[in-house]
C-alpha cells in the first residue's frame, strides 16, 4: 500500500502497464494529482490498478495505452475512482472496443462523480461487474461507452440498457471543447445553469466535496427542491449564492425543418446582486423580438440551416 498526494506525474513510460502510476497491492491511493502525457505500453496509460486501487480528486489527461486500452485508467479486479476528470486520453489498440478513457476488467469497480470526456476510442469499456454513479460520460469518440457498464444517475448517450436516473441530454457545460485524444482542445466541464446534471445525482456518503474542493451537495438548481449531488466531477455553487450569472438552454437543438425550439433562461446569484425584472429575446433578422417580466421561456421556429 502507499499514497501519492498533490503530485504532478508527467511523461512516464512503461513497457506493459501503468505509465503514470502502477498500483499492485491493496490500499494504494492517488489523490489531488495531475497525471498527464504518460504512456502505459499495453494498459493503463495514466493509472493501472491491478488490485483495488483508489484515485480521488485527480485530473487524468492525454495519456496513451496500446495493445489492450485504458488510456486514462485500467481497473482490474476492482478499483475506485471519485471526483476525477478523465479527458483527452487515447488507445492505439487494434483490439476494439477497448476504451481510451477507462477500461474496467472483471468485477467490483466503483466510479463515482467522474467526468469522462474527449477520449479517443471511447469513454468507458466494461468487461465485468461494478458500478458508475453520478458520472458524465460525453463527447468521447467514436462512442461514449460499450460493454454495458452498470450505470445510475449519469449523463451519457446512448442511454444505458439498465439503471435508473440516467439522461442522454447534452450536459450543458461551460465549454465542451472539441476533438478527442491527446490532440483534443479540452474545455471547462463545470455545469451551466439549466444543465440536466444539476441536482440530478444520488446521495453518496463517501462524496462530500468536488474536484475543486467545493462541499457537496449544493442547491444548484431552482427547479429542483433542496440540495442534491450534481453529476460529474464539479459541483455547482448554490443558485442563491455568489455573483449574478445567467444562461439558457434550447430543446430541441436540431431536427427536421420547420423546427420549433424552446428556449429557457436561468439566472442565479445572491439576493443583493440578483433582481430580474425583465426578459428579452431577439432571434435575429426576420423575427419579432419577444419580452416580458416573466418571459423566461420563449419559442422560435427555424427553417433549414445552421444557426449560432
Amino acid at each position: 500500500a502507499g499514497t501519492v498526494r498533490n503530485c504532478r506525474i508527467v511523461k512516464g513510460v512503461a513497457s506493459a502497464e501503468g505509465g503514470g502510476i502502477f498500483m499492485t497491492t491493496l490500499g494504494c491511493l492517488a489523490e489531488y494529482c495531475v497525471i498527464t502525457d504518460n504512456d502505459g505500453g499495453a494498459l493503463g496509460g495514466g493509472i493501472a490498478m491491478e488490485t483495488q486501487g483508489n484515485a480521488s480528486h485527480c485530473v487524468i489527461l492525454r495519456n496513451v495505452a496500446g495493445t489492450w486500452g485504458g488510456g486514462g485508467v485500467y481497473c482490474r479486479s476492482g478499483g475506485t475512482l471519485r471526483n476525477c476528470l478523465i479527458a483527452g486520453n487515447q488507445t492505439t489498440s487494434l483490439n476494439a472496443p477497448m476504451s481510451a478513457g477507462i477500461f474496467t476488467d472483471h468485477n467490483s469497480f466503483l466510479i463515482e462523480n467522474c467526468t469522462i470526456v474527449r477520449n479517443n476510442e471511447g469513454g468507458v469499456y466494461n468487461r465485468g461487474g461494478g458500478q458508475l454513479k453520478n458520472c458524465i460520460i460525453y463527447f468521447n469518440e467514436p462512442i461514449n461507452h460499450n460493454g454495458a457498464p452498470p450505470m445510475d444517475y449519469s449523463c451519457t448517450t446512448p442511454l444505458p440498457l439498465t439503471g435508473s436516473g440516467n439522461t442522454d441530454m447534452n450536459p450543458e457545460v461551460a465549454d465542451p471543447g472539441s476533438g478527442s485524444g491527446p490532440g483534443a482542445v479540452l474545455g471547462d466541464y463545470r455545469l451551466l445553469l439549466g444543465s440536466p446534471g444539476l441536482d440530478a445525482g444520488t446521495a453518496l456518503a463517501a462524496v462530500t466535496n468536488d474536484l475543486d474542493g467545493r462541499a457537496r451537495p449544493q442547491d444548484g438548481s431552482p427547479s429542483v427542491p433542496g440540495a442534491l449531488h450534481d453529476m460529474g466531477a464539479y459541483e455547482s455553487e448554490a443558485y442563491t449564492n455568489g455573483p449574478f450569472r445567467c444562461s439558457f438552454t434550447v430543446s430541441p437543438a436540431g431536427g427536421l425543418s420547420p423546427l420549433t425550439s424552446v428556449f429557457t433562461a436561468y439566472v442565479a446569484g445572491s439576493n443583493g446582486v440578483t433582481n430580474v425584472t425583465y426578459h428579452a429575446w431577439d432571434f435575429g433578422a426576420g423575427t419579432t423580438p419577444q419580452g416580458g417580466a416573466a418571459l423566461n421561456v420563449a419559442t422560435n421556429v427555424y427553417g433549414a440551416g445552421v444557426y449560432t
